[in-house]
């Protein structure tokens, strides 16, 4: 391996599941691809994520791995290139084929290829003029502004152009987009109000509706939804859960070390576990906040808080319970639509499950947990999840939740 055993821990730790990281180490350069699998699956996980791959991140390649939960292994780098060559000329296929049935400027095309294994989403959008005449800059003012709709959830994007296409990632597509539609949201309006729609999920097509007044839910309603919630977690769901939370720990105290010598990733995709801790915490110690810290009493902080809310521009979803929530907010107008709030002064990990359900179940943009930020357990429950931490005076007294898409 061209990494040691510390630096291969932080990195597992550091990487999304099905996501990768290019890392250069002297002169090195090293492709490491991290699988949800406990033992990595060299056909399958390269077949996943080869449509996810920059070309520009496998050039010059001098090592590539695959991090799982239990093993490392090394990936040959002529399975790689194998793989790209095979999706550059399946791509030339799919623009061709495009071309054809994209006809009118900014029209799209939902598909999946029926060369991929494993079924890929797809959007194809036609834009005017040739490859010369558009500019990766101009992006927003030439696509944003003038497309009429456009589906969600897709992987990979093709600009099909009349000489030529343009793939792009779906990720970053999707991003650029939110961008653009937060600071000109007049310029679009049909795709704006589309767009809010599609980010709200699964939590807003159940009970936030336009209009819906604020101290009123229908009482059938809100008890189907309560048993919706409030379902039983069969018990073996219940053991897996503790047993990732205690090999997560266990693994921390056990095997972190010194910072891995690794310089300058070209592409940073996450926080590392040393960075979520701090530099100065030590891991082994399991140190509990400072008891003797004056916490609000939860009905005051949360009058506050829903006072905070309305003015950066949240609404307070009343009515509603959501196991392990104190309150949901939701914003039609930003791209973080939806927020779960949770007041844990101390560390409750039944509240702590609740919530975590709650957000597998409804997907909702970010999760707050106000609470005591030097918490070790907080900490590491947080590892991994879609989950803020933050303090009674941050998040009362300062533009936090202005800002909250730096979080999600």
């Amino acid at each position: 391996m061209p990494l040691n055993r510390d630096e291969l821990i932080k990195l597992k730790h550091q990487i999304e599941p099905m996501d990768y990281l290019v890392v250069e180490s002297g002169h090195e350069r090293i492709l490491v691809i991290r699988t949800e699998r406990e033992f990595p699956d060299l056909v399958n996980d390269l077949e996943c994520m080869i449509n996810k791959l920059d070309i520009r991140d496998t050039n010059e390649l001098s090592h590539a791995l695959i991090i799982g939960e239990e093993e490392v292994v090394g990936v040959p780098l002529k399975a790689i290139e194998a793989l790209i060559e095979r999706r550059m000329e399946e791509d030339e296929r799919i623009a061709t084929d495009l071309s054809e049935k994209l006809i009118e400027p900014y029209t799209t095309l939902l598909f999946e290829s029926e060369n991929d294994p494993i079924k890929t989403l797809r959007l194809g959008i036609r834009v005017a003029g040739n490859i010369g005449d558009f500019k990766p800059q101009q992006l927003p003012e030439i696509l944003f502004s003038k497309i009429k709709s456009l589906p969600r959830h897709s992987e990979v994007i093709y600009l099909i152009a009349d000489d030529g296409y343009i793939r792009l990632s779906g990720t970053e597509f999707y991003r650029r987009l939110g961008e653009f539609l937060k600071e000109h949201p007049t310029i679009n309006k049909e795709l704006a109000k589309e767009f809010i729609y599609l980010t709200r999920g699964k939590l807003a097509d159940y009970f936030i509706e336009k209009g819906l007044d604020d101290d009123v839910l229908s009482q059938g309603r809100q008890e189907n939804i309560n048993k919706y919630l409030t379902e039983e977690i069969p018990e073996p769901a219940k053991r897996e859960t503790f047993q990732v939370e205690t090999e997560i720990k266990a693994e921390i105290e056990t095997e972190v070390g010194s910072e891995p010598a690794i310089e300058g990733p070209p592409k940073q995709l996450g926080k590392s576990i040393i960075e979520r801790l701090g530099a100065q915490t030590d891991i082994k110690t399991e140190t509990k906040p400072d008891t003797d810290q004056s916490w609000p009493s939860a009905a005051s902080f949360i009058d506050k808080l829903q006072e905070k809310l309305s003015e950066t521009g949240f609404e307070v979803v009343h009515g509603l319970e959501i196991p392990g929530s104190d309150l949901v907010a939701n914003n039609p107008e930003s791209i973080i639509n939806r927020v779960f709030l949770c007041y844990m002064p101390m560390f409750n990990l039944k509240k702590a499950l609740a919530l975590e359900r709650s957000i597998n179940r409804y997907s909702p943009e970010l999760s707050i947990i106000i609470g005591a930020r030097d918490d070790p357990d907080l900490k590491l429950f947080v590892v991994g999840k879609n989950i803020l931490i933050t303090d009674v005076d941050t998040i009362l007294n300062t533009n936090l939740l202005v800002h909250l898409e730096e979080h999600i």
